[in-house]
Order: C-alpha cells, then structure tokens, then sequence
C-alpha cells in the first residue's frame, strides 16, 4: 500500500515501457497520474491495484492501447480522468467499477468507439 499519491510521467524521455515493478501494490490513499508515458501500451504491473483513495487521472499517453488490467478497482474516490490516450480504443478493464467520488472527464481519446465497457455504472457522487 502507498499512502500517498503516485505520478508515472515519462514526458521527456520515453523510456517506461512497462509498470511491472508495481505488481504488489494493491493500493493507493492518494491518486495515481499516469502522464505523457508514449513508450507505454499496457498498464500490465497494476493487476493487483484495487483501490485508490483520490483521483485516476490516465492522460496523454500516446501509445496505450488496453486499460483491462484495471478490472479490480471497483471505487475511485476522487475522478476519473482519461484524455489524450489516441490509441485506446475502449475501456475494457473498467466494467469493475461501482462509483466515483468526484468527477468523470473522458475526452480527446481518438480512437476510443465504446463507453460500453462501464455499463450502466458507475454511480457518481454528488459533485
């Protein structure tokens, strides 16, 4: 468990291909930001996170093209953001998800064809 916030940002370099060096965690008190990572096309490493205590911000990250490891996380207390991703084409691994706390921001995402994957859920807090 982290108590705190986790940012994954690889904006200059471009050198995460991979999150398997967080296989453990299982969760987060904080948020987790997953920003300007264009090496990354899974979110492989994080099969095991099934809650975060604030906000999933998953942005601008060019080459992701799966969210299905996140099929455990079933509440977000904060927002759940996801923009920018021009490869993701659904969002497949988030059908666990019962409710966010906050905001739903899904925008920018060119290649996304379905919301479907969220079903009738999540129950949204009131903002």
């Amino acid at each position: 468990m982290i108590l705190g916030d986790v940012t994954i940002n690889d904006d200059i370099l471009g050198n995460i291909t991979n999150l398997n060096g967080l296989a453990q965690l299982t969760s987060i008190g904080g948020s987790l930001s997953i920003l300007y990572n264009n090496s990354l096309v899974s979110l492989s490493g994080l099969d095991n996170l099934d809650s975060i205590g604030g906000s999933l911000e998953i942005q601008n990250n060019s080459g992701l093209l799966s969210l299905s490891v996140l099929s455990s996380i079933t509440n977000i207390s904060g927002s759940l953001i996801i923009s920018g991703n021009g490869a993701l084409p659904n969002l497949s691994g988030l059908g666990g998800l019962d409710s966010i706390g906050a905001n739903l921001q899904i925008q920018d995402n060119n290649a996304l064809n379905s919301l479907g994957a969220l079903g009738s859920k999540p129950q949204l807090a009131d903002c």
